[in-house]
């Protein structure tokens, strides 16, 4: 899709449905924040060899769940604690509608604490 400006580009939808951030889907404006929600969705992906939302059978169900979510995708169980506090950074939601605001940025990602991923 060709987008005319910037502001339009930040309002479209681009990415792999299951992994992208409800702001994205919404086609609300989002901003490099929901990069840090696709991370979270590629961290789940790496520990179930699944995608975020497993219960969805095609993208536009995958769609409906991101839009109307009001909590992150299903967590591995087992995962750390750790690994757990960190996937619920980055799906940080907000039911007003700031999730991108409350979600943290790339470098509080990488250099959050030290996780254990067992």
């Amino acid at each position: 899709m060709l987008t005319t400006s910037l502001e339009e580009s930040l309002r479209s939808i681009r990415g792999s449905i299951p992994w992208m951030a409800p702001e994205v889907v919404k086609q609300t404006g989002h901003d490099y924040k929901a990069d840090v929600w696709s991370i979270g969705a590629t961290v789940i992906e790496m520990a179930t060899a699944k995608n975020p939302w497993p219960d969805c059978r095609n993208g536009l169900a995958a769609i409906y769940a991101i839009a109307v979510t009001t909590t992150a995708p299903p967590l591995p169980e087992h995962l750390s604690a750790e690994a757990k506090a960190f996937l619920r950074r980055c799906f940080c939601i907000d039911p007003g509608g700031n999730s991108a605001v409350l979600r943290p940025s790339h470098s509080d990602v990488v250099f959050s604490a030290d996780l254990i991923w067992e």
